[in-house]
């Protein structure tokens, strides 16, 4: 094998185990699931609710029992 076939067998290689290795997200739109960006919209979600239960206490004068 010459000096240069060594180096493209292992490129080529390299490729290979690549494509291999993302074929589940390239090829059939498969994603994994990210429990950091769930738990943002999760603390979104919360911090809409309190908001909008400060500002019914402002509102209505309720007592602020949290």
């Amino acid at each position: 094998m010459s000096k240069w076939g060594k180096h493209i067998a292992a490129i080529a290689v390299f490729l290979v185990l690549t494509v291999i290795y993302f074929s589940p997200a390239v090829f059939e739109g498969k994603v994994v699931r990210q429990g950091d960006t769930e738990k943002a919209g999760l603390m979104l979600c919360l911090a809409e609710c309190l908001m909008c239960r400060d500002m019914a206490i402002q509102l209505h004068g309720f007592p602020d029992i949290f």
